[in-house]
Formats: C-alpha cells, sequence, structure tokens
C-alpha cells in the first residue's frame, strides 16, 4: 500500500516594497491621467475634429493653391468660406421647407378639427373610432400653441 506524500510547504516570497510601491503609483497615474482626459475631452474632439477637416480638406486647399495662385492661408481662408457657404446653403435648403410646412399645418388646423370631427379627412375616422373629438375639441387651443412652438424647435435643432 502506497503511503501518501505531502510536500512541505514552500517558503513564501516576499515581494518587495518598490514593487508595491510602484503598483501603487501607476494606479494612481492611471487613475490621473484618466480624470485629465475626461476633464479634457471637450477639447479633445475639437482638435480631433480640427484634424479630420485639416486632412479632408488639404488636398482642396493645394489645388486652390496651385491653380489660382493664392498663398496657402489665403486659400485656406477661401476654402473655409466656401465650405462654410454650401452648409448654410444646404441648411436653408432643408429648413426652409419644414418651416412651410409647419406653418401651413397651423394655419390649416381649425378646418382639420372640424373635419376629423364631422368624420371627414385623412384622420376623421380615427377620431370618431376612439371618441377623440370631445379631447381634441377641449384642447385644440393647446394643440394648435404646441404645433407653432415647433417650429422654434426645429430652428434650436438646426
Amino acid at each position: 500500500m502506497s503511503v501518501p506524500t505531502t510536500m512541505p510547504p514552500r517558503p513564501r516570497d516576499d515581494v518587495p516594497v518598490r514593487t508595491i510601491l510602484a503598483t501603487i503609483g501607476l494606479v494612481i497615474a492611471t487613475y490621473l491621467s484618466w480624470l485629465l482626459v475626461r476633464k479634457l475631452s471637450h477639447i479633445i474632439e475639437l482638435v480631433v475634429i480640427a484634424v479630420f477637416f485639416a486632412l479632408v480638406l488639404n488636398p482642396v486647399v493645394d489645388l486652390c493653391e496651385q491653380r489660382l495662385r493664392l498663398r496657402r492661408g489665403l486659400a485656406a481662408t477661401v476654402v473655409f468660406l466656401t465650405g462654410l457657404a454650401l452648409f448654410a446653403l444646404m441648411m436653408y435648403v432643408f429648413i426652409t421647407p419644414l418651416i412651410d410646412q409647419t406653418q401651413q399645418l397651423v394655419d390649416r388646423f381649425p378646418q382639420m378639427v372640424d373635419q376629423a370631427r364631422h368624420g371627414e379627412g385623412a384622420i376623421g375616422h380615427l377620431v370618431q373610432k376612439y371618441n377623440l373629438d370631445d379631447y381634441v375639441r377641449n384642447n385644440q387651443a393647446r394643440l394648435r400653441e404646441a404645433l407653432s412652438s415647433s417650429t422654434s424647435s426645429i430652428l434650436t435643432v438646426a
């Protein structure tokens, strides 16, 4: 029969104090770095966006520099102002119809409510089916005000 043998316990190696202090220091440095990045995140975002635009617009600036024979600063200004004008034009093209349609909806709202109350129009059958005519009649002013304020919300979002 075999007798189980137990191994003698190994002596524990002591961890040097310098290793412990270095580990604590690294943890603290990592935490402080994380706090710094968190505090500066807005600035870092702006720098990343600026670098992106610089990389994307560099070929156009080079082209303006060569074709129009402008200095680099002036070429960059021309490209920036052209891009800004195109962006403003795009916003105008997208936002103007939204504002116009919202204003038309606000102007036609009382007529649409009357049609809906009589079961006519696009949502008249829903108003009758779910008995919403009392709610619409009692809250007509609030609904119109909400639609009117949506125009300013569109501009704020834009």
